[in-house]
């Protein structure tokens, strides 16, 4: 899980959907919050700040952010302030 960062200050948050060990793999494997077992919460954020969301919440939210994939993970960006928006809570270190 990650944040991107532009300069110094935190812009998006990255869910992550699927993985696979490595680019050579054609099948990516459900996770995150598609993952198959009961979690229903997920974490994400990073030494500053960390952020909770419902897994059912942001399922529905998939669909309105820009999707990124990578050579081995696929997810979506949150815009920082709509994660605040949406989270169910912020935690600040």
């Amino acid at each position: 899980m990650q944040f991107y960062f532009y300069g110094q200050q935190a812009h998006y948050s990255k869910p992550v959907l699927a993985e696979k060990s490595h680019p050579d793999n054609e099948k990516y494997i459900p996770s995150g919050i598609y993952r198959k077992d009961n979690s229903w919460l997920f974490v994400i954020g990073d030494e500053k700040i960390v952020y909770i969301f419902s897994t059912k919440y942001l399922k529905k939210l998939e669909c309105r952010y820009e999707q990124r994939i990578k050579t081995t993970s696929k997810g979506f960006l949150i815009p920082i302030t709509e994660a605040e928006k949406y989270c169910i809570r912020k935690i600040v270190i």
